[in-house]
């Protein structure tokens, strides 16, 4: 029954963390307009954010290493409540330079997001487990993006006269949630005999399969996601389109991102896991290829839609392959792949605004994305097909 629980618990952590992740992305930028000294530094919170995350993978993996995974996670909890709270002083102050503080320390507290779904691999010893429960933790982050939109919108005018200082509120409220909810993870905290790892077998880690496959995928997957999910309202804005078809748009990709995810653990003893990982790379290919074959409007929709379902599929499938790494490094290995999937996520995000730039720069984004997920299409099949091994 413990098993059970804790991934129910992992399962509201990733929504959770997902929520706050969302709820900052919309409000920062607002904030960053009414107190930034110049339009310039409009975006600065965002991006201090983004650093706040990537600097803390790493440490993230240290303090799971050494305190469990259900420490970690509400220590995170009480680093985001902390900083909520500093960032409504900010805002009742109207102190620009505090709130990039707050938000750079926020960010560190959401990157805990990405390593929920290397914890549900540890709830199961059998091995179809492991994968039903990373999955349904994966698409668990849908949680993030629905309550995410609908409480940033209320969170606006929820205190008069302090516009945007209810989003901090209900951060506060979340970040609260997440430590209750992790306080039912049951994970034990693994304990490894000195010595026990020399440099031969952490490089033949680092070399294998598993780790080269699973990173690659999960890379890949969310960098051309986010180049996709960046390019299109933007390109649909500067043509023209009314913000409806924008925001229909865009809920067929969050529905593409999470639905596949919830559908996989069904799925899994049929499917091997480099299967998921070609058929994620097909849907990009097939995705940007319809650009150039049906109208602009199902152009953007068909794009947007199949980018969603590429990323659910490439990142499950990475991760299973990431996960069938059970060795003493692991921690360590969780977050050289998480950087390397952060820093994809950071460069396609500025190539998506650079590219636009260009004329036909929407065509170009998507001859990119067809470009990539083909040679990796073309690594994958070659490489995948053999049996990789569960390195320990």
């Amino acid at each position: 029954m413990k098993k059970y629980i804790t991934l129910l618990a992992l399962c509201l952590g990733q929504g959770l963390s997902g929520t706050v992740i969302s709820l900052l992305t919309l409000t920062s930028a607002l904030v960053g307009k009414s107190l930034a000294p110049t339009e310039i530094l409009i975006t600065f919170p965002i991006t201090m954010t983004v650093l706040g995350a990537f600097s803390m993978i790493y440490h993230a993996s240290l303090l799971m290493k050494k305190y469990g995974r259900r420490r970690a996670f509400i220590i995170s909890g009480f680093i985001g409540i902390w900083d909520a709270i500093l960032a409504i002083f900010a805002l009742y102050y109207q102190h620009f330079i505090l709130f990039l503080f707050a938000t750079f320390i926020l960010g560190s507290a959401t990157i805990f997001n990405q390593f929920y779904r290397f914890a549900a691999a540890e709830v199961f010893d059998n091995e179809i487990w492991k994968k039903r429960s990373t999955s349904l933790v994966i698409g668990s982050g849908i949680l993030g993006g629905i309550l995410g939109h609908f409480l940033a919108g209320k969170g606006v005018n929820f205190i008069s006269n302090h516009d945007l200082m209810g989003n901090f509120i209900f951060i506060i409220i979340i970040f609260s949630l997440l430590i209750f909810s992790q306080l039912f993870v049951f994970i034990e905290k693994e304990v490894l005999p000195p010595n026990s790892i020399n440099l031969l077998s952490k490089k033949h880690i680092y070399r294998s399969p598993n780790f080269i496959i699973g990173t690659l995928s999960c890379t890949i997957g969310f960098s051309l996601m986010t180049l996709i999910m960046n390019s299109a309202p933007l390109s649909m804005h500067n043509n023209h389109y009314p913000i409806s078809q924008n925001v229909f748009a865009l809920q067929l990709h969050f529905i593409g991102m999470y639905a596949p995810a919830l559908f996989i653990p069904f799925l899994i003893e049929k499917i091997k896991t480099y299967t998921l990982i070609l058929f994620g790379s097909l849907c990009f290919i097939v995705g940007s290829i319809s650009i150039f074959l049906l109208s602009p409007q199902h152009g953007y929709v068909t794009s947007l839609f199949f980018a969603g379902i590429g990323l659910a599929l490439m990142f499950s499938g990475g991760t299973f392959y990431l996960n069938e790494i059970n060795h003493g490094i692991k921690h360590k290995l969780q977050s050289v792949s998480s950087i390397f999937t952060y820093s994809g996520n950071l460069t396609f995000s500025f190539l998506a605004g650079f590219t636009l730039a260009f004329p036909n720069g929407w065509q170009w984004v998507n001859i990119i994305v067809m470009s990539i997920s083909s040679l990796f299409f073309i690594y994958s099949l070659t490489k995948g097909h053999h049996h990789l091994k569960t390195y320990s």
